[in-house]
């Protein structure tokens, strides 16, 4: 039971987390809008380049092994 309401915690902070991130980059994509139609280029490419950076964080962050997985792949290789 106990572990149950762990992993359902942990899930609401993953999801809290994620939305966070997304309201973050919706804000900066706007500002990157507002930019680009006023024409400070220079903005644009800084914001651009922010963007690209919140998504690289995010992409590399999800491409960590987690710790279920990282138990898994240990409980494989002692099973060899």
């Amino acid at each position: 039971m106990g572990k149950g309401l762990k992993s359902g915690a942990s899930h609401q902070l993953f999801k809290d987390k994620a939305k966070n991130r997304v309201d973050d980059l919706q804000g900066v994509f706007n500002n990157l809008q507002s930019a680009r139609k006023e024409s400070r280029t220079y903005d644009a490419g800084v914001l651009e380049e922010q963007v690209q950076q919140m998504l690289r964080e995010w992409k590399a962050e999800l491409n960590e092994p987690s710790p279920a997985s990282s138990l898994q792949a240990r409980t494989n290789l002692m099973s060899l």
